[in-house]
């Protein structure tokens, strides 16, 4: 099995929020072990599809990649903001 690089780091302990904390280390311990096998579940799946840019076995258009990244970009973003700060979401900017 190939191990990936998930950005997680196992030395780094979980924060406590100073109470329960064998509640919360299971809980980070769950957040891992999901987290992991999702990641790598994703790779697999980003590998899968580097090999339809075979142009020997595939036809395509730039148009169709630039509409294939958009969207992969987009979710991969909405999914970052889920992780961020509920608070900073939400605040109105001008920008």
């Amino acid at each position: 099995m190939i191990e990936e690089n998930t950005g997680i780091n196992a030395d780094v302990e979980p924060p406590m929020n100073g109470c329960g904390g064998d509640f919360n280390a299971k809980k980070h311990e769950k957040f891992k072990s999901l987290c992991e096998s999702r990641v790598n579940i994703i790779t697999k799946n980003f590998r899968l599809l580097s090999n339809l840019s075979n142009k020997k076995n595939y036809a395509y258009t730039d148009g169709d990649i630039d509409k294939v990244f958009k969207h992969l970009h987009d979710e991969l973003k909405k999914c970052k903001e889920n992780f961020s700060d509920k608070n900073e979401k939400n605040k109105f900017s001008l920008d």
